[in-house]
């Protein structure tokens, strides 16, 4: 059983904080009028505190979870409700015994909190959409960027009704160095690219190698375990004949030690690995084994802007089995809106280092930072001024 309070200006905004922190399934317990803090409280809108419930289909409602809010009488609704779904098979007499025992912990809470008067039960609430969600699924920003958004509103004593795309803009804006967290590139000596299949892993190899020789003047060596997808070894060798750089094809984890031994004079060694399934644990182990000997290097994770919100917090989740060090996003041409920029920060605190923005090589790649990053955010727009109210 998950517990939220929310201090709010109505129950409407209530509502909206709620569904989208705790989901469609959960249920408002209580709430009740309290005063703003301040040296001018008496002269402020009263707001009003809402407590909101939801199963995460654990184990029946603790003592101590019940003493989180304060009406008794829906705690005895919740544990009901909850018994009934888990425990159909229970008889009139344990369900008897299961209210008397609440009734009991009632007169128990009630004694601990002093006789504090119960708050008023809210039955039923009607829920209104606000043209602000309809601005925030354009931008298709994640829940976390969302109740952060809603408790500047709430702070700023903008009331949900009236929240157009400015005051969207003006706490991006505000917020650029909370949400985006950049760095430069990585100098470590070796280099390693993981990601799940068909992000562009080897195409944002060819553009950084295509960079460092002829922008830099660097000597770059190519290694690539990709011996699994059609076309990737050829792809490779390919854009290696073009640059003038050496490419060896490993598949043992001995073979790419070699390889790296064999490239100890070079400036920056590329190592293109093998794309795989966030789902595929055992696969990402067997990545992993390739890597594990290797100690002074630096991994990007490449990421396609394109994957949805839910898989996008799923892959860099799981590919933590492997470790990065930076972020790489990939064909942010291919996209209307690039909300994920943002959630992707909020799933992770690892920095994003590069974004590509097409197929060419080696133009379509730039270095990130919050600038570049907030005007693929936001799209055209370079101020405030011409938003949408």
């Amino acid at each position: 059983m998950k517990i939220r309070k929310y201090l709010v200006n109505d129950m409407n905004e209530a509502m909206v904080r709620i569904r989208y922190e705790l989901g469609n399934d959960a249920i408002i317990v209580s709430k009740r009028f309290v005063r703003q803090k301040g040296i001018f409280k008496y002269f402020k809108k009263k707001m009003i505190e809402v407590t909101a419930a939801v199963d995460e289909g654990e184990e029946n409602i603790k003592p101590e979870d019940v003493k989180k809010v304060n009406d008794i009488d829906v705690k005895k609704d919740i544990i009901n409700k909850q018994m009934n779904d888990t425990n159909k098979e229970k008889t009139n007499s344990d369900e008897k015994k299961l209210i008397k025992e609440m009734e009991e912990l009632k007169k128990l809470v009630s004694k601990l909190n002093g006789g504090e008067k119960e708050t008023e039960e809210i039955t039923k609430v009607e829920y209104k959409r606000y043209p602000i969600e309809d601005i925030l699924d354009d931008y298709d920003l994640d829940r976390n960027v969302r109740e952060k958004f809603f408790n500047y509103l709430t702070e700023s004593n903008i009331d949900f009704k009236d929240a157009n795309k400015l005051n969207l803009y003006k706490f991006l804006k505000d917020n650029l160095t909370q949400f985006l967290n950049t760095d430069i590139e990585n100098e470590e000596r070796i280099q390693i690219f993981i990601g799940p299949t068909g992000v562009g892993k080897t195409t944002t190899i060819a553009k950084l190698a295509a960079n460092e020789t002829l922008t830099k003047k660097k000597n770059v060596a190519l290694i690539t375990i990709d011996t699994y997808r059609i076309g990737a070894v050829e792809q490779l060798k390919t854009y290696a004949n073009i640059l003038d750089t050496p490419l060896e094809v490993v598949v043992t984890k001995d073979e790419l030690i070699n390889a790296i031994d064999k490239f100890k004079d070079y400036d920056k060694i590329l190592i293109d690995s093998t794309g795989r399934s966030h789902r595929d644990k055992d696969k990402l182990n067997e990545v992993n084994d390739y890597f594990t000997s290797i100690d002074e290097k630096n991994t990007y994770l490449v990421l396609s802007i394109t994957t949805n919100k839910k898989d996008l917090s799923s892959i860099i989740e799981n590919y933590k089995k492997i470790g990065y060090n930076n972020i790489i996003l990939t064909k942010l041409d291919e996209s209307e809106n690039h909300g994920n920029i943002l959630n992707i920060s909020s799933y992770t605190d690892k920095p994003i280092s590069y974004i590509c923005t097409g197929q060419n090589v080696p133009d379509d790649i730039e270095i990130a930072n919050k600038q570049n990053l907030f005007k693929y955010i936001w799209g055209d727009v370079e101020d405030g001024s011409s938003s949408e109210t």
